[in-house]
């Protein structure tokens, strides 16, 4: 059993994701990477889009709700997706397997390492 879940995760030189792959929702353990603070919710729909929810302080205020709603393409082990800002940003898929992934998340003021588990 061991082996067979070891054999099952994909690691990031061969990880080709597909939408199918994707779509749902992905949700990460509470983390507190100041200012931005977990769980975060990623749901990826197949028409391309995404949202992501987390938490953020503003200038040292309260804590507020942030939502990203995005178009996404993949491309190997990579989401790119595109605010309506005009920002692009880059989730890295470093592992994965049908129900959990680790990512990075980077953009320009963000840069994050998590896991996350298919939950939808």
């Amino acid at each position: 059993m061991l082996l067979l879940s070891l054999s099952s995760c994909k690691k990031e030189t061969d990880i080709y994701l597909s939408i199918e792959d994707l779509v749902g929702t992905w949700k990460t353990d509470y983390f507190d990477k100041s200012p931005f603070y977990g769980p975060m919710a990623i749901t990826f729909r197949d028409d391309y889009t995404l949202t992501i929810h987390y938490k953020k302080t503003l200038d040292d205020g309260p804590m507020s709700n942030v939502y990203v709603l995005s178009m996404f393409d993949i491309d190997g082990n990579k989401i790119n997706y595109y605010g309506s800002d005009g920002n692009t940003s880059t989730l890295l898929i470093k592992s994965f397997s049908w129900n959990t992934m680790k990512f990075r998340m980077s953009d320009h003021e963000i840069n994050l390492t998590l896991e996350a588990e298919k939950i939808e």
